[in-house]
């Protein structure tokens, strides 16, 4: 486990149960569907505790990792112990790896979905999440690694960077032979092969 929380549910089921109900829900999700297009990235997880119904939210998939995790887990407990918190984030209870999919399960935060007017509320959210100093210098997930984003190939960077100057020389030399590019294309002149 990477992460098992003091704080987590009386009840809660362990690993191997929260692995069959993500199972039975993509199957069942699978059947009503008979698709796959509809790719489950959560479950809720409802059990009885105290004799009342508990709930938490279950976030699983090959590409949940535990940086995500130990990052939620980081920013949860920076916002949460705060009264004029902007923003609350959902508790992470438990997060582990089986196979090649990693499963975090969270605190169930009931909600409703933003539109326009919640603009300002949205903004004050973003701020507050921004202002959250990491742990260490180096950008990229709580306790370290490579950075998992859409900027780099296969969604993740092949380095992990000790500062954030380090990721922007990096970014900075990798982009000039694109930007050149772009710019000759644009000119039309790059050469063909048959020339």
């Amino acid at each position: 486990l990477a992460i098992d929380a003091d704080n987590k549910p009386v009840n809660l089921p362990g690993p191997e149960a929260i692995i069959q109900l993500c199972r039975d829900a993509a199957r069942a999700r699978f059947s009503a569907t008979n698709s796959n297009s509809n790719y489950l990235r959560g479950v809720p997880l409802t059990y009885e505790s105290h004799g009342a119904t508990a709930c938490v939210w279950v976030k699983y998939g090959p590409t949940i990792t535990m940086g995500e995790a130990l990052t939620q887990h980081f920013v949860a407990q920076a916002i949460n112990g705060k009264a004029d918190a902007a923003v609350r984030v959902p508790s992470v209870y438990l997060a582990f790896r089986s196979r090649c999919y990693g499963y975090i399960v969270m605190e169930y935060i009931d909600g409703s979905t933003c539109d326009d007017s919640d603009a300002k509320l949205v903004a004050a959210a973003v701020q507050s999440l921004i202002a959250i100093q990491g742990p260490t210098a180096a950008p990229g997930p709580v306790g370290g690694g490579p950075i998992v984003h859409r900027f780099f190939a296969d969604w993740e960077s092949s380095v992990t960077y000790d500062s954030a100057q380090l990721l922007e020389e990096h970014v900075n030399r990798a982009s000039v032979p694109l930007c050149l590019a772009l710019s000759l294309l644009h000119l039309r002149w790059i050469p063909d092969d048959d020339s």
